[in-house]
């Protein structure tokens, strides 16, 4: 950066040693009320990352340089909704009813009869065009950074304190560098600088370049002194002087950092030990990214909004005080990649990651404006007032008078401003206790005659009263949750994301040229991107493994079509259910009992056919699911508990947007197993003889009751092939409820609560300790609210759980345990080798000293995520697809310390695929790659409830849906049930929380109960 130049860097914490990350980190938000149900996730973030819409749920914690935000990629919520999700092609019927076209095609819009016709190609407009073959070669969005040997980035710590003089002669201080502040703040700040620089001839180096975060650290590509300097305020612009209250100087002190003098930019001597890197120096990349954003700063169409994502300053309105705008998510990783001077060695070297991306943000300006905008487009909602609380709370905004100020928005108050009075007083300068109307003070005290009285105020957080909303400006750079926006405009950030492979490689490339990563700046330090695809640059080549041979009941064999896919045809599932005891509940107001009695009939039918059992008719009972009160809802499955009923289906319309919630709650209360199918569901199969619709709701059932639909044979995982029953698999994850603002977060400490929030984070966890080794069960716990560690205690007890469950259920104990963890970061990797698989392995030396068996197996430490921005495309220029479901990638653009790849095994439907990225952190019994390619290629396959792989291994993916159903029956608890959950010292009792709502302890310990 030159004097002169933009750069409008986020501050972030400063720190000496290896904290050098300074932009801000996004939070991936879920709100209360809106719990993702038992269903599947739908995608609204590129069909990579997982999320879901309607409301708010469990979120996932994303690290490396901030907190997942899924501004762009939607919200976890309840109810009814269609998964566009590239791992799952399937439509969610209230947790039933997934809908699944098998041989490679859309189901058809005619001839479909109860065979399988033409695979789905005979629609209106006649079959479709045979899909381009697929090759085994493609391209990265990853650029690999070539740094000069020896070249340093020289660190300095920045101060600057605007200094003022009251009217009683006190003198103030206000530090601009030592908090974090906002982006009108960090322009000041670079501008101050940008002065300084100027009148110091650029600190008295020639051709000096730095990169600086606007707030309190700078790099330089070369040494200077120290720098003492005073800049006034009428050396500012107009717009700047704004944001300082009274006259005063600016000082600037630029010293050398003490605990970090430079960091070596070309070392990276660390990465090449041969060890795993667990306590990763991440100084050299994080100061790489921060030179790497220089040039598109100081180009002046971006800016940084959060962790390493820079964005144009372009707004496209959209509707609803809403604006997109397009951006990049970019970050630096220490990769091996071929060595161009030597075709047979690889070279570690830094890659620069990019994916392009379109969020929502605030449009920016009059909060009135904005909000009658939002009202407006929803007049005749009666709760639209209630949406825009939900909608604008949080936003940051400043009073018109005071530009200097930042508020945050809570609510609005439910009186107007021309009916609210203060009292002039309370220990205030104008200490007069004159009774005095809101209007009357803003046109007396601040000189600002209000033009629209009549509109409801604003309160803001730390009770500093209420303001008019037209007196308030929204500050830029605010991105928008989606939890907090109209399914309508949900849909369209969504098309914007969700775009094909060829226009999101352009996209890409377009951004890495705009923001020129080979600027003036990147150059002093010795740094050159390269920022053209060619093929020595990015090529890569894909692994496709053989698919895994299906086998359906009678062992009858079935292959995957290149997509994935396979039909069970006619065939009985592999292991059928019998069901005993069973009732179908519905809303006799919506429902015809004959339909009812259709239903069940047909249900039962095709049931057989697939070779489930029933001991007797189910007992069809009329139950008022939309009205009815809790006490109703707990008498009848009480009830139900009574008279040994196991199984129960409620049928509704889907417009009960409640009754899921409240069926969950009681199925985890009372250890009923439930079944939610939608009234216009029924109609389908009754009226409409749609029996796939009922094939894929029996899907769940059967592996709900006990059954298996199919099994997946593991053709060349050797070691690793489960069926044997020689491997022990634990799949772990953890969620989140929604992160809350600074200002909520000091309001509960400020009430004595020890957490930001007080609702639970939860720990989904499943393991193979069935009899069928291929079978999955799991179960859920509580634990301190976003604590991505596990709590080692529970983790513990859960280990020798399933232990004990494995010794009665087979006579041999295998002798390979895999742990697959999900959702951690790379800083979080020494946390799970150091303290979660410690508390696993002192669950098996609790269950040794509990049998007293001598039982040693080998342990191998997975880390599987899809929580990076790498893109991996199929083909070459100008001809870019998805790549074939079971492609993986080795040995390009891979850690160098440990064995690592990236594995796409479902197919993605929409928009770009999302490649899995798979850490293996331990490895005692020295599995090769191949064999871990196999292993967790099938391990895709186990789903169960679509007949297709999914994007994650079987035993993660239920964990993640494991962990989401308890936070949405934690919810529903905390609605209905609150005396329930009991609290100590403002804590939640998170085991009795456990103790009341999982499933381990009961009859329902050996089923996948969430299926």
């Amino acid at each position: 950066m030159k004097s002169g130049r933009a750069n409008f860097q986020d501050g972030g914490s400063r720190g000496g040693g290896n904290r050098t990350n300074f932009q801000e980190g996004g939070n991936r938000n879920f709100r209360d009320g809106g719990n993702r149900g038992g269903g599947h996730r739908a995608n609204f973030q590129d069909d990579g990352n997982r999320s879901n819409y309607n409301g708010g749920g469990p979120r996932r914690n994303f690290q490396d340089g901030g907190h997942r935000n899924l501004q762009d990629g939607g919200n976890r919520g309840a109810g009814p909704r269609r998964n566009f999700q590239d791992d799952g092609h399937r439509q969610n019927f209230q947790d039933g009813g997934n809908r699944n076209f098998q041989n490679g095609g859309n189901r058809g819009g005619y001839g479909r009869g109860r065979g399988n016709g033409d695979g789905g190609n005979r629609g209106r407009g006649g079959a479709r065009p045979p899909s381009k073959p697929h090759v085994l070669t493609g391209e990265g969005a990853i650029f690999p950074v070539h740094v000069d040997p020896g070249r340093k980035a020289y660190r300095y710590d920045v101060s600057m304190d605007f200094r003022t003089v009251r009217y009683d002669g006190r003198a103030i201080v206000t530090s601009l560098t030592k908090e974090k502040r906002d982006t009108r703040t960090r322009a000041l700040c670079y501008r101050i600088l940008s002065i300084v620089m100027g009148a110091t001839n650029d600190f008295g180096v020639p051709q000096i370049q730095i990169a600086y975060d606007n707030q309190n650290t700078l790099y330089s590509s070369q040494p200077f002194t120290q720098i003492s300097y005073t800049v006034t305020k009428d050396q500012l612009t107009t717009e700047l002087q704004e944001l300082l209250k009274g006259n005063g100087e600016i000082t600037v002190e630029i010293s050398p950092n003490q605990e970090m003098e430079y960091v070596d930019l070309s070392d990276l001597s660390q990465y090449s030990s041969g060890d795993i890197v667990l306590d990763e120096d991440q100084s050299v990349r994080q100061v790489l990214e921060i030179i790497l954003s220089q040039g598109a700063l100081n180009s002046g169409i971006f800016s940084v909004v959060g962790s390493g994502q820079l964005y144009r300053e372009e707004e496209k309105p959209i509707g609803r005080g809403l604006c997109t705008r397009y951006g990049t998510q970019k970050g630096i990783r220490v990769v091996e990649v071929d060595d161009p001077n030597n075709a047979t060695t690889k070279k570690i070297c830094p890659g620069l990651i990019v994916d392009f991306k379109c969020s929502p943000f605030y449009s920016v300006g009059n909060l009135l404006q904005k909000v009658k905008e939002f009202i407006n487009a929803d007049a005749r909602n009666p709760n639209v007032w209630e949406d825009a609380i939900k909608f604008f709370q949080g936003i940051k905004v400043c009073p018109l008078y005071d530009k200097h100020r930042v508020l945050v928005v809570k609510n609005f108050d439910d009186r107007y401003v021309d009916e609210i009075s203060i009292t002039l007083g309370d220990g205030t300068d104008d200490s007069t206790g004159e009774v005095i109307s809101l209007p009357d003070f803003y046109r007396t005290k601040k000189h600002c005659r209000l033009g629209e009285p009549h509109t409801r105020a604003v309160n803001v957080y730390g009770d500093k009263g209420q303001f008019p909303m037209e007196l308030l400006s929204i500050l830029p750079n605010q991105r928008v949750s989606l939890e907090k926006v109209t399914s309508y405009l949900r849909e369209q950030v969504h098309r914007l994301n969700a775009v094909p492979p060829q226009q999101r490689y352009e996209n890409i490339i377009t951004e890495v040229h705009a923001m020129d990563f080979n600027s003036d700046v990147t150059k002093a330090f010795g740094i050159h991107v390269s920022s053209e695809p060619a093929e020595n640059a990015t090529a890569l080549e894909f692994e496709r493994p053989p698919k895994p041979t299906i086998i359906a009941g009678g062992n009858v064999q079935i292959q995957p079509n290149e997509d994935g896919k396979f039909d069970l045809g006619r065939n009985k599932y592999y292991q059928p259910c019998n069901i005993n005891r069973w009732a179908i509940i519905y809303d006799g107001r919506d429902c015809d009992p004959h339909l009812i009695k259709g239903f069940h009939d047909t249900f039962k039918k095709v049931s057989q056919g697939r070779g489930i059992t029933f001991k007797e008719d189910a007992r069809l009972k009329g139950f008022n699911s939309r009205t009815s009160s809790f006490n109703d809802w707990r008498k009848l499955f009480k009830e139900f508990k009574d008279n040994q009923i196991t199984f129960v289906i409620l049928i509704d319309s889907k417009s009960n947007q409640h009754s899921h919630n409240i069926l969950k709650m009681m199925e985890a209360v009372t250890k009923v197993l439930t079944q939610h199918v939608t009234l216009e569901v029924a109609l389908k199969v009754v009226e409409q003889h749609q029996t796939q619709t009922l094939g894929n709701i029996l899907l769940k059932i059967n592996v709900k009751n006990g059954g298996s639909n199919y099994k997946v044979q593991f053709n060349t995982a050797e070691r690793l092939d489960i069926n044997k029953g020689d491997v022990l698999i634990l799949g772990y994850d953890v969620a989140h409820p929604a992160g809350v603002s600074p200002e909520e977060r000091k309001e509960n400490i400020d009430k004595g609560h020890q957490s930001e929030t007080r609702d639970p984070s939860t720990v989904g966890i499943t393991a193979n300790v069935l009899p069928d080794p291929s079978a999955f069960i799991g179960d859920f716990f509580f634990q301190p609210t976003c604590q991505e560690k596990v709590d080692k205690h529970e983790l513990r007890i859960y280990v020798k759980q399933f232990l004990l469950r494995l010794k009665n259920n087979r006579k041999k104990l295998p002798g390979i345990v895999v742990i697959l963890r999900d959702g951690v970061s790379e800083g979080q990797f020494k946390m799970t080798f150091e303290e979660e698989l410690p508390a696993i392995r002192q669950g098996f030396a609790d269950f040794e000293k509990e049998t007293k068996l001598d039982y040693k197996p080998k342990f191998v430490f997975i880390i599987c995520t899809k929580r990076h921005h790498k893109r991996f495309f199929e083909g070459s220029k100008g001809d870019f697809a998805n790549p074939q479901a079971g492609s993986f990638i080795e040995n390009t653009f891979t850690r160098p310390d440990c064995i690592e790849f990236y594995m796409q095994c479902h197919k993605a439907i929409k928009g770009t695929a999302k490649f899995v990225q798979v850490s293996v952190v331990l490895n005692e019994p020295e599995v090769s790659k191949k064999e871990l390619f196999s292993f967790l290629h099938s391990l895709s396959y186990g789903h169960q409830i679509v007949c297709s792989p999914v994007s994650l291994p079987t035993p993660i993916y239920q964990a993640d849906e494991l962990a989401a159903r308890g936070f949405e029956v934690y919810h529903s608890v905390k609605q209905h049930m609150p005396q329930e959950i009991k609290w100590e010292n403002g804590e939640i009792k998170y085991y009795e929380l456990s103790t009341l709502l999982n499933y381990s302890d009961s009859e329902l310990g050996n089923r996948r109960f969430n299926a």
